[in-house]
């Protein structure tokens, strides 16, 4: 989240930025919403999204195949987890798939 304050600080002061987390339907958005909120803290020295003010946020429960989004609503979109993009693992890890939650030296 430190990004989208980084973002926030680049636009106008009154210029709102719009933030949509996409992910599956089944997915449970209650860890997001808490660290978009301050509720629970992130692992670096960075505030929810709420601590800013004009950053609002949304998720949205559709498939990573779907448009997610209405026709020209969105300016920029970023993936930061595309594991199931990938053709093979680029290394092997044993108790994960995702460096983040990974043990392994």
């Amino acid at each position: 989240m430190p990004l989208l304050h980084w973002l926030k600080r680049l636009l106008p002061a009154a210029c709102d930025l719009e933030v949509c987390f996409e992910d599956q339907a089944n997915n449970d958005f209650k860890s997001l919403f808490f660290l978009a909120n301050g509720i629970e803290t992130l692992p670096v020295d960075c505030p929810g999204l709420r601590a800013t003010p004009g950053i609002y946020f949304t998720a949205c429960g559709r498939s990573f195949f779907e448009q997610c989004l209405p026709k020209s609503s969105a300016d920029i979109c970023t993936s930061f987890t595309a594991v199931h993009w990938l053709s093979q693992l680029p290394c092997t890890m044993q108790d994960s798939v995702h460096h983040i939650v990974s043990r392994s030296p």
